[in-house]
């Protein structure tokens, strides 16, 4: 299949090795802005639902769905963009 492919280089590299044992706090600091970061976005969307002046941009209602529905780091910029 042509689609599969490209993705194959990928699957061939040799994987990084394994973080250390002692690194567990700078994990679980990533893990802590990640999540304090999901939740900044997700305080952003739902300001902005409750916005009635963006309720009618299309882009924007796209944006908070995509967002809503599986969330990444370019629909939490998009609504940051179309909804403010």
């Amino acid at each position: 299949a042509p689609v599969a492919q490209p993705l194959a280089p990928a699957l061939s590299q040799p994987t990084p090795p394994a973080a250390p044992p002692g690194d567990a706090q700078g994990e679980m600091f990533e893990r802590y802005k990640e999540i304090l970061q999901q939740q900044q976005s997700q305080q952003a969307a739902d300001a902005a639902q409750g916005n009635p002046r963006h309720l009618n941009n299309p882009k924007c209602q796209f944006w908070l769905a995509q967002n809503r529905t599986a969330p990444t780091d370019k629909s939490q910029a998009n609504v940051l963009e179309f909804c403010y």
